[in-house]
Formats: C-alpha cells, structure tokens, sequence
C-alpha cells in the first residue's frame, strides 16, 4: 500500500533521513520546511499520514496538531509525532490533541518501520470496514427497491400502496377531500400463462400497467397487487368520477390482444373494484381495500371485463347475510341450514 506522506519539519537533517526512509519504504513523501508550510501542504495534498517534529522553530507543534484536528480537510487524517525523549508535556498534550504515535529522536528506521506497517494494518482494516458498509448500505437499497417496486411492471408494491393509501385517508380526514381506490384483476389470468406462458403473461401485464397509466394522472397511484393485477388511488375523484375512469381503463384494455405478445389472438379483459371517499363505514386502509376487493368480487360474478362500485354498507350487509344463511337458514328461502355442512 503506497501512502501519501506529509513530514513537517524544519528542514533539517533529521526531518530529510525521515524522508528517505519514507521514500525507500516505496511511499510518496512530501517535506514541509516549518509548522506553516506544513498547514498550507497538508490542506493542498490531503495526506494519508503526517509525520509532524515537535522542535518546529516557526510555530508550536501543538497549534499545528490542533488546527489539523479543527480543519475539515485534515481532521482524520492521523498524526504521528517526533520528538526527543524529554519533551514529555509535549507529546502528552500532542496526543490529546488528537496525535495516534510517538517516535523519539533520533529515528530508529526498523521502529519507524514497525509503526509505520502497524498504521498500514489499520488503514487497511478502516478501508475494508468502509467498503463493507458500503456493499451493506447498496444491499439495504436494492432490499428496499425489491420491497418497494415490482420487478415485471416497475410500478410501486401492494405494502407502499397501502402507505399511500394510509397518508390519503388523513388528508382526507383533514380537508373533507374525495378520493377512490381500484383494484383491478386481470381475467383469466392462470388461463393465459397455461397457454402462452409466464413470459407473455408478463409483457400483457406491462402493456396493461402502460395503458392505465395513460389514464390517469401524475398524482395518482398505480401499484401491483402481489400476483392478482393492479391497485389504484385516484386523488380527488369520488365514485361517479371513479366510475367513467375505471369504465374507459376497461375499454382500453379490452383492445390489447395476446397477438401482440404470442400467436394466440385472444383479447384481453379486467374486472375491476372500487371503494370511495367519503364513507361513513370507512375508517382505515384495510377497510378501504375490503370494500374494493368486496366490489371487484361482485363484478367478477356478473362476468369479464365488469365494473363494480360499492359502499362499506353493502359489504356489512353481505357479511350479516351470509352469517344468517350459516347459522339458521333464511325464512322462506330455501337456503340450507347450518346442519348443510356442504353449504357453509
């Protein structure tokens, strides 16, 4: 490892034998002939290392030991002191300025080779400790890419839709303000990847994510709904609007074929699902998506390509109706009883 070295000095013999050792180790030293030269090289260069003499005639080397810890350009860079072995108080108060070593003069090259290989072994272990946070904070950000956008379409996760959703609701809460969330499903889904594959299926689900997005507006939120399709938050828009907006996504979508991806010529359609605010049963993000699961559940069951919009009510009222057909039977309905173990 060649290290940049920075010897501030006087100039003297001592400081130039301290060079050459530096230099015959392989490393590229530089040497400053008083305290203020040293400053002016140190903040120029930035040094890996500075060999600072405590016998500076211009200026007290603890004023330069000082000033280096104080500057933002030299203040890691550590420091490693020479000086004679009486200068006691000196190197006492150098090393609580922030100096790592101490060298007595007159220099030793084997002690100087020793310390100076001890501070190699540390930056050396400082590097690679860098480097591993560094590898650890890039795998912490593609964690955090992977959890937060899917990887077949690029469009956010269902767990970031539901943060949005979270922040929409107490706007909302705030300011009386109308909102809609969709969950769209694409039909027959299984039925295209059993005939054309995993990889077409994924590239008709990019066209459709592409297609809704031409929809709807830089302020909504189009997210993928673990494998099941797409959600989507439209920011300002209450069920009439949510309505004409989720019938065009339809029509749109009903004009991508298969064709355009494989050799089958099979159109493709979307059952879609809305909740909307306001909504008086409405009071957290899950019930919002209960409700537009609710919805597209009921679009489904009227056939392909359907739009469903429902309040929380309805969906209370179809949870109370099939509690009652589980329990007992409804009157006069010919609903089996709960002793119908095929039934419930």
């Amino acid at each position: 490892m060649k290290v940049k070295t920075l010897i501030i000095g006087n100039g003297d013999y001592e400081s130039k034998e301290v060079k050459r050792l530096f230099d015959d180790m392989g490393n590229e030293a530089t040497l400053a002939a008083s305290g203020r030269q040293g400053m002016k090289l140190a903040s120029a260069q930035h040094p890996d290392l500075i060999i600072l003499d405590l016998a500076l005639h211009d200026i007290s080397a603890i004023e330069v030991c000082r000033w280096s810890k104080l500057n933002m350009l030299t203040k890691k860079v550590p420091i490693i002191m020479l000086g004679g072995r009486k200068e006691i108080k000196e190197r006492i108060v150098c090393l609580k300025e922030g100096a790592v070593d101490y060298i007595s003069k007159p220099v030793d090259q084997l002690e100087l080779k020793v310390r100076f290989d001890s501070f190699v072994r540390e930056r050396l272990l400082s590097d690679a400790l860098k480097m591993k946070e560094m590898e650890y904070n890039d795998l912490l950000t593609n964690v955090d890419s992977l959890a937060i956008f899917d990887p077949v379409t690029g469009l956010v996760s269902k767990e970031r839709f539901q943060a949005i959703v979270a922040k929409e609701l107490k706007r909302t809460s705030r300011y009386k303000s109308p909102f809609s969330c969709l969950i769209i499903e694409v039909d027959q889904e299984e039925e295209i990847i059993d005939s054309c594959g995993q990889e077409v299926r994924d590239k008709a689900l990019k066209s459709i994510s592409e297609e809704i997005k031409e929809q709807v507006r830089a302020v909504d939120t189009l997210a993928r709904n673990g494998e099941k399709g797409f959600m989507l938050l439209l920011t300002e828009q209450d069920q009439g609007k949510a309505v004409l907006i989720a019938t065009t996504i339809s029509e749109r979508i009903g004009r991508i074929s298969l064709e355009e991806f494989s050799d089958k010529e099979k159109k493709m359609s979307v059952s879609i699902g809305i909740s909307s605010i306001p909504d008086p049963g409405i009071k957290r993000v899950q019930e919002v998506l209960v409700c537009a699961e609710y919805a597209l559940d009921k679009a489904k069951k009227v056939g392909r390509g359907r739009v469903q919009a429902i309040r929380m009510m309805e969906v209370e009222a179809g949870k109370n109706s099939r509690s009652m057909e589980c329990l007992g039977g409804l009157p006069n309905s010919g609903i089996p009883s709960r002793q119908d173990k095929t039934f419930c």
